[in-house]
């Protein structure tokens, strides 16, 4: 699976939690992060900073890039939604 076919750190993130077989809770147990975290985690609600990516890559196993171009997208495609919303 590549993760630019899943658009979203969010929807990468819940589908290689998947893929491992792991609940909401045990994706936050993994990444040592609170329910609410990881919640708005899935619903890209957090920028995925090098940091964020970093952690990702350890627990998910993608490169940090992948996670840090995926936030890229979603940042570029968020803007143009205001953009189009303002003419």
């Amino acid at each position: 699976m590549t993760c630019h076919v899943l658009r979203t750190p969010g929807r990468a993130v819940r589908a290689l939690a998947a893929e491992k077989g792991w609940t909401r809770e045990e994706l936050a147990r993994q990444l040592s992060y609170t329910p609410y975290l990881t919640q708005k985690l899935i619903d890209d609600e957090i920028r995925i900073t090098t940091d964020i990516a970093a952690h990702l890559s350890a627990v998910l196993g993608r490169p940090l890039q992948q996670w840090l171009a995926l936030e890229a997208e979603l940042e570029q495609s968020r803007s143009k939604v205001v953009a189009q919303s303002a003419d």
